[in-house]
């Protein structure tokens, strides 16, 4: 049988199977594409250093340097995912100075699972300090356990809050958080410790502070609500 002997309401259901088939095909293929676009990275797997790119997975410690993938080029989601295996203790994210540069979506660093002992991120040593800018939220760490602390960072330029932290003896030591459109920093949680945190410029409060307990050393200034007390409502 010839197109020409197909009457014509079969002759478009076969164009019809036509495109679904062709669509279906494209569809396996940017699956496929997702599923191998985003893998894990660490400075020791298998005994060798996989370089973090955009959307990666931490899973080992890992220190950035200047040509890899995740600082050259700006995220179009996610920037990095810290989620190491149950078994961990801890993991270190240390931007050796680096910049993480967002598109306006996704978070810059989401931690998903930081080991027993919790997830450390530092910018850098001494008076380095790495940056993540530009994404729909710098940071964020929503289970009490899983981040131990964030160290010599600046967070800026969030379309939404600088740094987002639930935790339960956490550490946030020299950060500074500036330009989010939303709140610069909020802690939640049992206990969060604030030394030599800076909030300037921020849309929101500079520091949304109800975490129940911990210390602090902050300056907040310029911000479009300031600090509320320690567990105070949020408005």
């Amino acid at each position: 049988m010839n197109a020409a002997t197909i009457p014509p309401r079969h002759r478009l259901t076969l164009r019809s199977l036509g495109r679904l088939s062709a669509g279906l095909t494209l569809g396996v293929w940017l699956a496929s594409l997702s599923a191998t676009a985003f893998g894990d990275c660490g400075d020791a797997i298998d005994g060798e250093r996989v370089p973090c790119r955009c959307g990666d997975i931490v899973v080992a410690d890992v220190r950035l340097q200047p040509d890899d993938p995740i600082v050259t080029e700006p995220c179009p989601a996610d920037g990095l995912i810290v989620r190491v295996p149950s078994e961990s203790r801890s993991v270190t994210v240390d931007l050796n100075g680096q910049e993480i540069h967002g598109s306006g979506t996704g978070t810059g660093i989401r931690i998903l699972h930081g080991g027993s002992d919790g997830a450390e991120v530092v910018g850098g040593l001494g008076s380095v300090r790495g940056v993540i800018s530009g994404f729909r939220e710098g940071i964020r760490s929503q289970r009490p356990d899983d981040l131990r602390r964030l160290l010599n960072l600046i967070v800026r330029d969030s379309r939404e809050a600088g740094v987002v932290v639930r935790g339960n003896r956490a550490s946030i030591e020299s950060v500074r958080v500036e330009g989010n459109a939303a709140d610069g920093l909020r802690t939640s949680g049992r206990s969060v410790d604030l030394f030599a945190v800076e909030a300037e410029g921020n849309g929101g409060r500079g520091v949304r502070d109800q975490a129940r307990s911990g210390e602090r050393d902050l300056e907040s200034r310029g911000n479009g609500v300031e600090r509320e007390p320690r567990g105070g409502a949020s408005r």
